[in-house]
């Protein structure tokens, strides 16, 4: 039974036993979890591996592109820069179909 030392909840919570810092004299004997057998092997998924193709695309570039939020911003203050609700809202759907997947 583990039990919440923050006092957030006025029940006991129940999980799996947690180890301890200190290896027990089960543990002593075995390889630290870092280590594994000779010629294991860790295969990604094709959805990992299409996130690591973005990732490493993206990695050089700017967190914030400075000339659009400028080229928005003076829009903004002209007058010129209008949005189209029903753009907006076809583009949330259409994103929560595909987290929907």
């Amino acid at each position: 039974m583990v039990r919440d030392i923050n006092h957030l909840t006025s029940r006991p919570a129940t999980s799996q036993p947690t180890k301890s810092a200190e290896p027990s004299s089960q543990d002593k004997g075995s390889a630290p979890a870092e280590s594994q057998p000779a010629g294991s092997k860790l295969e990604l998924s094709p959805q990992a591996n299409s996130l690591k193709a973005a990732e490493l695309q993206t990695q050089g570039l700017p967190d914030v592109d400075m000339d659009r939020v400028a080229s928005i911003k003076k829009a903004l203050e002209s007058g010129d820069f209008s949005i189209d609700a029903q753009q907006v809202a076809d583009k949330m759907l259409a994103f929560d179909a595909l987290l929907a997947r």
